[in-house]
């Protein structure tokens, strides 16, 4: 998933009526969602990244790696999901 997959007004009746209306307006519209999209896109990624650098533990050395193998507590993360509202 990408940021421009967020964008979902574009696609629908408002913003055509919006570019029926006014061309050059519904562009500017339409560039001022995909930048903030991508902001938000990347803030959200970031968020999801710092929780696990943050929750990560190293639990077990695998020998065949020679690194430690990494868990996160199972009903933290799921809480964690259930705060972000992501259905699994």
């Amino acid at each position: 998933m990408k940021a421009k997959d967020t964008l979902t007004f574009t696609k629908g009746k408002k913003y055509a009526e919006l570019v029926a209306f006014d061309p050059n307006v519904a562009e500017l519209v339409k560039r001022l969602l995909k930048a903030q999209a991508e902001i938000s896109f990347k803030a959200g990624v970031r968020e999801v990244v710092d929780y696990i650098n943050h929750h990560l533990n190293p639990q077990v050395w695998n020998s065949d790696t020679n690194k430690p193998y990494y868990t996160i507590e199972k009903s933290k993360w799921q809480a964690k999901l259930k705060e972000w509202d992501i259905k699994q």
